[in-house]
C-alpha cells in the first residue's frame, strides 16, 4: 500500500526553526534513505466478525480503519517537499485490487474520514454503515 496526499486536502507549512521535532528532522536528513518499517501482530477477530455480519469486504473495512487511525497522527500526515516540511489535512492510500475480469490491477483509493471508495471492484464502506 502506498500513501499519497489527499488531492483536495489542505496543507500547512511547518516552520522547522521553531518546530519541536527540529533535531529529529535534521538528524534524519543526513540519511540516504530516512525511512524505517515496523511489523507487529494485531488481533482483528472482532473486525472480521463485524465485516462478515454486515456483508462487507474485510479488506475494505481494514483499509477504512487503518486510514482513520493513520490520519489521527499528525506525523503520518507530514511530508518533506523541496526541503520544506508540510503537514497535510489528510492522506489517502493507493492499493492494488485484483479485478474480476482479466486479472488487471486498477488504481483504488481510500478516502480518510469519509469512506473507502474503489473504482468499482469492491464495495464502499462508510462510517454510517453498509455501502
Amino acid at each position: 500500500m502506498g500513501l499519497r496526499l489527499h488531492k483536495d486536502g489542505m496543507k500547512k507549512k511547518i516552520d522547522v526553526d521553531s518546530w519541536s521535532r527540529k533535531s529529529h528532522y535534521e538528524y534524519f536528513q543526513t540519511f540516504d534513505c530516512p525511512m524505517f518499517s515496523i511489523t507487529f501482530p494485531v488481533r482483528v477477530d472482532a473486525l472480521y466478525r463485524y465485516a462478515r455480519e454486515n456483508g462487507l469486504s474485510f479488506f475494505a473495512v481494514c483499509l477504512f480503519v487503518l486510514l482513520k487511525a493513520l490520519n489521527e497522527v499528525p506525523q503520518f500526515r507530514q511530508r518533506v517537499e523541496d526541503g520544506d516540511v508540510w503537514e497535510y489535512e489528510s492522506v489517502d492510500a493507493l492499493v492494488p485490487v485484483l479485478a474480476a475480469a482479466g486479472g488487471v490491477f486498477p488504481d483504488c483509493c481510500g478516502v480518510p474520514g469519509q469512506s473507502v471508495r474503489f473504482s468499482g471492484t469492491c464495495p464502499s464502506v462508510d462510517s454510517g454503515g453498509q455501502g
